[in-house]
């Protein structure tokens, strides 16, 4: 099995190059609103992780690449249908305001104009609470609900990509730190220094995961933005490295 570090290292590689690449969100541009964020957020993760990784603190790195498999999963959707999906995704932060909106009656007349312009109907239930608009009982529970997904395990069922299906399989070992399952918690309690225990097996877990799923996000990055980030070198590598880890090669986007 391929050493930890090495991972490490390639995802610092990848970092740096990601540091020194200017992104742009265009003005009144649904695509590059939401996926410049979505991926600096990613980016973000991907440094802590390695972050804690450094510090030998497994166990939270394990905790915390849970968050970048999430995130690459909702960015893959999104990218099915960019535009269409890049809309709904802005839309729905204003239905997930709406319980705090309730509490400020001087936002409702400008709020209902705004529920008009993103067309909100089409967030409603299938069977509403009421006929109020401002009430956010009344919508679906995630923006992509709309388009027949329920969670993550459904994205990635109809998504139906071999990295995604791959990465979810690795996100439902690491979910097990990330709800404190018994076998996590109690079996991995080191009695004599009263802490958790702390392997080469969690830090490996985690910088694989997070080094494979920063290189996903850089291929639907690239698709959007003028300023390409050079990685096929990091792909190589990769690769190279996973043939006894991971059974399917990357492939950048063309």
């Amino acid at each position: 099995m391929t050493n930890a570090n090495e991972y490490i290292n390639l995802t610092k590689a990848l970092l740096n190059r990601i540091g020194t690449t200017t992104f742009y969100i265009q003005e009144q541009d649904f695509v590059s609103s939401v996926t410049v964020p979505f991926f600096k957020q990613i980016a973000q993760i991907a440094s802590d992780t390695l972050l804690l990784i450094e510090k030998n603190s497994f166990y939270n790195a394990c905790l915390l690449s849970t968050s970048i498999v999430e995130s690459i999963i909702q960015l893959t959707w999104l990218d099915v249908d960019i535009k269409k999906r890049s809309q709904n995704y802005l839309a729905f932060g204003l239905i997930e305001d709406l319980p705090r909106i309730e509490n400020h009656p001087e936002e409702y007349e400008d709020t209902l104009e705004c529920l008009k312009i993103i067309e909100a109907e089409k967030f409603l239930k299938k069977n509403p609470t009421d006929k109020n608009p401002l009430n956010r009982k009344n919508y679906i529970n995630h923006w992509y609900n709309i388009d027949g997904a329920n969670g993550f395990e459904a994205m990635v069922k109809k998504l139906n990509q071999p990295y995604i299906n791959k990465i979810y399989e690795m996100y439902s070992i690491l979910c097990g730190f990330k709800h404190f399952q018994p076998f996590n918690i109690v079996r991995l309690f080191d009695i004599k220094e009263k802490k958790l225990f702390e392997n080469e097996g969690q830090k490996f877990i985690a910088s694989q995961i997070t080094l494979y799923s920063l290189i996903e996000a850089v291929n639907i990055i690239n698709k959007y933005q003028d300023n390409k980030i050079e990685f096929l070198d990091i792909i190589a590598k990769t690769t190279e490295l996973m043939k006894n880890d991971l059974k399917f090669p990357l492939t950048p986007c063309s």
